[in-house]
């Protein structure tokens, strides 16, 4: 809670602020965030629900997410607490998938590498605008469903010995000028159980560029797309049939890079279960807009670009959309506050 008498804070480079959810902040009127560098203001709602980040990077500029989201501070190991914005890293404890997780961004600029022996990442999203580098005696396995938006000037390298494998429900998109780098020896696996295989893909080029997809399904499946882009890669799948009644079901749109104003002529949709927590999603960043399906969402709209989230039957298609899931928790729980000075 705000209780000072001009409510307005004054804030240092280098600053986070998260609140988690099922947590929130509370001011009697709307706080004022001045950053001490620049000078530049921003001003917070009199109550914010968790998740939410408010964060002033290096050169004072004043950013806020509707998620728990980490920025690099300056290029370096992942797995430094200096290298993180409010020298926090994204650790299990901060950025626990099981409870919805978090956002990873590596701007413009920035090169990140996680070295051998680190902990798992632990993000749900990663937007790559800068250098992203995963390196590893063997094979590198992520624990969680993720999906990594590799941006123009981005790169996401793979500098594993044996390559990635993936939890299900995972996807790699390139958008057109970023790159997804990694060796002739490599494959992406997928799996569910630890330790099991499910699918293989084994790509015949280095050098991918986008707009590339790379999307691993519920059961395990890998798809490369290959309407989308050029590509000999070979998969070889196991396939398991779902059956399930159309009441039960959601469809939504998936597409990358969508025409603006939206025509569904021609664009695939993918059909899930109703009951297991799928939301059809919409996303913008800058002029992209993408469009697909995922068992995790968190709505999120800064100055147009964000993502949006939604539980019926094609809903993704509209322009603008209202989210009919997106949950607002009402108890003022715990307020994480964090100020860590240059």
């Amino acid at each position: 809670e705000d209780l000072t008498s001009n409510h307005t804070w004054f804030i240092l480079s280098n600053s986070i602020i998260t609140i988690y959810r099922n947590a929130s902040f509370y001011s009697s009127q709307s706080t004022k965030i001045i950053s001490t560098s620049t000078n530049s203001t921003l001003i917070l709602s009199s109550t914010i629900y968790g998740p939410y980040t408010l964060t002033v990077d290096l050169q004072g500029t004043i950013q806020n997410y509707s998620s728990i989201t980490f920025l690099p501070y300056q290029s370096g190991d992942f797995g430094l607490n200096a290298t993180w914005l409010g020298g926090l890293l994204p650790t299990l404890d901060r950025c626990s998938p099981t409870d919805g997780g978090c956002v990873l961004i590596i701007p413009a600029g920035f090169k990140v590498t996680r070295y051998n022996n680190q902990s798992t990442i632990n993000a749900v999203d990663v937007h790559i605008y800068g250098f992203f580098e995963i390196s590893s005696s063997e094979s590198y396995m992520f624990y969680y469903s993720m999906t990594f938006y590799i941006y123009n000037g981005g790169t996401f390298q793979d500098s594993t010995q044996n390559g990635f494998r993936f939890h299900i429900n995972t996807s790699i998109i390139v958008y057109t000028g970023g790159t997804f780098i990694t060796r002739t020896t490599n494959a992406i696996y997928s799996y569910k159980e630890k330790n099991v295989t499910i699918s293989s893909l084994k790509l015949n080029k280095t050098n991918i560029t986008g707009p590339y997809k790379i999307s691993i399904d519920i059961n395990g499946n890998i798809d490369d797309n290959g309407s989308l882009f050029t590509s000999k890669a070979t998969t070889t799948t196991t396939t398991t049939t779902l059956t399930v009644s159309t009441n039960d079901t959601l469809t939504c749109y998936t597409c990358i890079d969508c025409d603006e104003p939206f025509n569904s002529n021609n664009v695939a949709t993918v059909t899930v279960p109703a009951n297991q927590g799928y939301y059809c999603r919409k996303s913008s960043i800058l002029t992209v807009i993408d469009r697909d399906v995922s068992q995790w969402c968190v709505q999120d709209n800064v100055n147009g670009n964000g993502l949006w989230c939604c539980q019926s039957n094609f809903c993704n298609h509209a322009k603008s959309m209202t989210s009919t899931s997106f949950l607002i928790y009402p108890l003022v729980l715990i307020l994480t506050l964090i100020f860590l000075i240059e």
